[in-house]
């Protein structure tokens, strides 16, 4: 012990640390290994997809047995949730009231069925077959009409700007379609004295027809694109 004493002045802290780590017992419990994970590794992941479940079902003993981790909020296999009907929900909402945005829409898939129970029971026979009453399809079918297949890019080529015509991505024609519905419904002034989800759901219905100004827009951005095909070659990407 008094050769330790007389040696600590003159040795440094990291030769002193490393006497004592040698003959003490190391314990550690600041550097033991954390789980970073929410579910331990047993658990499996949960099936949300909606298919899955209209299948005949599998026996699986392990599978039924091993436990299953939560499912997202924003998940969900009921039939009544559609996830292009809540990105639209979202898109309508305006400073994070959700509920109101959620009303809005559910008012307008109710303007959608009241017009088309109303041309049903008024069509002849014949005619009641092709008329759908389901509000979701005829949105779901709205939407797809409206995406765009080609956009434009700006690119900047020896100091001068460029059209320049480039496919769109799914999300990104669905997001444009979106966008377009709701901008035209709030632009819309033809009818000031209806509420919004009334003019809505008329856009929608125009839109499941192949008619009205979303579907012109698009129209008007194919030709965009199709008068610029010229510059295709300044696309890099």
């Amino acid at each position: 012990v008094g050769r330790f004493k007389m040696a600590l002045p003159l040795c440094g802290k990291s030769v002193i640390s490393q006497l004592f780590l040698k003959n003490t017992t190391k314990w550690t419990p600041a550097v033991e290994q954390v789980r970073t994970a929410v579910w331990p590794d047993t658990y499996q992941e949960p099936v949300v997809d909606k298919e899955f479940y209209r299948k005949p079902e599998e026996i699986d003993e392990l599978v039924h047995t091993r436990p299953v981790k939560a499912a997202l909020t924003t998940q969900s296999t009921s039939v009544f949730v559609y996830p292009e009907v809540i990105k639209f929900t979202s898109y309508v909402m305006k400073k994070g009231e959700r509920a109101l945005a959620r009303s809005v829409v559910e008012k307008t898939f109710e303007h959608i069925k009241r017009h088309q129970i109303k041309k049903y029971h008024e069509a002849p026979p014949d005619e009641k077959l092709y008329i759908d009453c389901n509000p979701v399809r005829i949105f779901h079918q709205a939407i797809h009409n409206c995406k765009p297949l080609v956009g434009v890019k700006s690119v900047k080529r020896g100091g001068k700007t460029y059209q320049v015509p480039t496919p769109l991505t799914e999300n990104r024609s669905r997001f444009l379609a979106m966008k377009w519905m709701i901008m035209e419904t709030r632009e819309n002034r033809d009818w000031p004295s209806q509420s919004f989800a009334k003019k809505l759901s008329s856009n929608l219905l125009e839109a499941y027809r192949e008619e009205g100004k979303v579907i012109k827009r698009k129209y008007d951005l194919h030709k965009l694109a199709e008068a610029n095909k010229a510059y295709g070659h300044f696309r890099f990407w």
